[in-house]
């Protein structure tokens, strides 16, 4: 079991998204090999939204979009998009963010509800 400051250790938890973030800004991206796209990691002022985007030109045509939302939610991290290669998930376990505080709500309903209760309340899933 974790300690409580394993747990909430939010300045580590900032520290390694960014990290994480400015990793896949580094690294090349399926728009980077067809035009002149750049990849932007950005932090929201308070320091609990975490995104990864990119913009540029590509045949001659204006591209831009998300590659990775996440959020730090009281004790836990939300992925609320991730469109990188491996998937954060497991890059923040790897990085010694414990399973029970990942969430990711961007699974199918039927994913989110407990116990095969098909009610229509939003209930996300914790990665095991």
């Amino acid at each position: 079991m974790e300690t409580t400051n394993q747990l909430l250790d939010l300045k580590k938890w900032r520290e390694t998204l960014m990290k994480m973030l400015q990793y896949h800004a580094d690294t090349p991206y399926h728009y980077g090999d067809y035009g002149d796209v750049k990849k932007y990691p950005s932090v929201s002022t308070d320091g609990n939204h975490f995104l990864l985007v990119y913009k540029g030109w590509k045949n001659g045509r204006r591209v831009c979009g998300t590659i990775v939302h996440a959020e730090i939610r009281i004790d836990q991290i939300w992925i609320h998009y991730d469109h990188t290669e491996n998937g954060m998930t497991e890059e923040l376990i790897v990085a010694g963010v414990p399973k029970d505080r990942i969430v990711v709500p961007f699974y199918p309903l039927w994913r989110k509800l407990f116990n095969g209760n098909h009610k229509s309340t939003f209930r996300p899933i914790k990665m095991a």
